[in-house]
């Protein structure tokens, strides 16, 4: 009877310490922001379904502790307020035996006010999300929102298949959100990047990076019906693909691995860079084809040969007329041309109203030039004015007025969704 006892005493002990040797510690680091990227106090953090603290007046929470090894670990971040209602955040962590486990994540809460003096309903809880999520075999994860409409500084930058998931962006409240799983088979593509193609702009804009289960999310214009967009991983085939836009729209991307070769030509047009279209691309005398709207041109490499030769580059309308780029098997994937019109652009000219001066004196006033009598000048002088009721209305989207810019927020002119080289303000001087 005594050796029954003291073997059950040495299997309860047995289990404790098992569940104690699957467990590791791990280091969680959040910092809590609004959707304007303005530090969030006060968030309640929750691990696993256990509030175990908040964001401090800087909105940064840190706490270390011992969690389950091999499983997936739910993370809340969720702000409670009559004023706002935030919608709360989600990420789940794994924890690995023997690792350094340390997390740090970016808790984007985004506000949005009531349109009724009622409180909002609560969050959901964490148990209805994991059983949501485990229903429909997804995991929750991060949404990465950013600013669709911030030109890019060069398709050089734009295009950097190297650059890092967790690059500060701009995030955007508006558009319509589009998620994108990017794959390769039944394989999560993680780092994959994805650019949104501003037909505007003629430029790729940076979207989002896709996360450990290869998916991210980033808002488009509500303006559009159709989008481009432009998928990039290293490891991947470069991939292209169109499709007509619905509201909360979630689109599977199949990467095919290998490499492609990569053209983008570009026209740094009064520093905008701008996509050259119609340039026609040569691999060993073989036409590949002509640059899109975007300047771009992908084709997959299949061959140790295609990974060699000579790359030509050819256009009638553009200078340099003809480029050649001698590559080896080192050489880079990606080439980047710049061209030049042969006739020079107009700048685009936005032209506020005018602004009248009048020295001391009682002659008799004088009538200024309208707006329109100068738009009509300069028109008629070869430029390219863009002023109109649609570019006014672009600015209201923005809650920005053309008239009333200054230096105090005319660096919240590049969220307008239009190309402007040049902004001027017309003086009329009397005296």
């Amino acid at each position: 009877m005594f050796t029954r006892y003291a073997s059950l005493v040495l299997l309860s002990v047995s289990l404790l310490m098992g569940c104690r040797y699957f467990q590791s510690e791990a280091t969680v680091s959040i910092q809590a922001l609004t959707g304007e990227g303005e530090a969030l106090p006060n968030a309640k953090v929750v691990v696993n379904k256990i509030h175990v603290g908040q964001t401090d007046d800087h909105g940064f929470y840190k706490g270390h502790m011992e969690l389950p090894i091999d499983e997936p670990i739910l993370i809340e971040v969720s702000k409670g307020s009559k004023e706002i209602f935030y919608a709360p955040f989600f990420e789940t962590i794994k924890v690995k035996r023997g690792d350094l486990n340390t997390f740090k994540l970016t808790a984007t809460l985004y506000g949005v006010k009531p349109v009724s003096d009622e409180v909002p309903a609560a969050p959901v809880p964490a148990s209805e999300l994991m059983e949501s999520a485990a229903a429909s075999d997804e995991t929750p994860s991060t949404l990465e929102v950013i600013e669709t409409s911030l030109p890019t500084p060069t398709l050089s930058t734009a295009t950097d298949a190297n650059a890092s998931a967790a690059e500060t962006v701009q995030p955007a409240s508006e558009g319509r959100p589009v998620t994108f799983y990017i794959v390769s088979g039944r394989d999560a593509v993680e780092n994959a990047a994805v650019y949104f193609g501003d037909a505007a702009k003629k430029q790729w804009i940076q979207g989002c990076y896709a996360n450990a289960s290869g998916r991210c999310t980033f808002r488009i214009p509500s303006n559009l019906d159709a989008v481009t967009i432009l998928i990039r991983a290293k490891g991947f085939q470069t991939q292209s693909k169109s499709f007509e836009l619905l509201d909360g729209d979630k689109v599977r991307i199949d990467l095919a691995r290998g490499k492609s070769l990569e053209v983008f030509a570009i026209n740094p047009n009064q520093g905008n860079m701008e996509g050259v279209e119609g340039i026609k691309v040569y691999l060993n005398e073989k036409e590949l084809g002509t640059t899109d709207r975007f300047g771009s041109l992908l084709a997959p490499i299949t061959t140790e040969g295609e990974m060699g030769g000579r790359i030509t580059l050819t256009s009638e309308q553009w200078l340099p007329a003809k480029v050649e780029i001698k590559r080896d098997a080192f050489s880079s994937d990606s080439i980047i041309q710049h061209f030049q019109s042969l006739k020079p652009i107009a700048p685009k000219l936005a032209i506020m109203e005018f602004i009248h001066y009048r020295a001391g004196g009682d002659s008799t006033l004088l009538s200024p030039p309208s707006l329109d009598s100068l738009t009509a000048t300069l028109v008629s002088a070869g430029a390219n004015v863009v002023n109109s009721p649609a570019l006014r209305g672009k600015f209201a989207e923005q809650k920005l007025s053309l008239d009333d810019l200054s230096a105090t927020n005319f660096n919240q002119v590049k969220k307008v969704a239009e190309s402007m080289n040049y902004i001027i303000r017309p003086s009329f001087i009397e005296g």
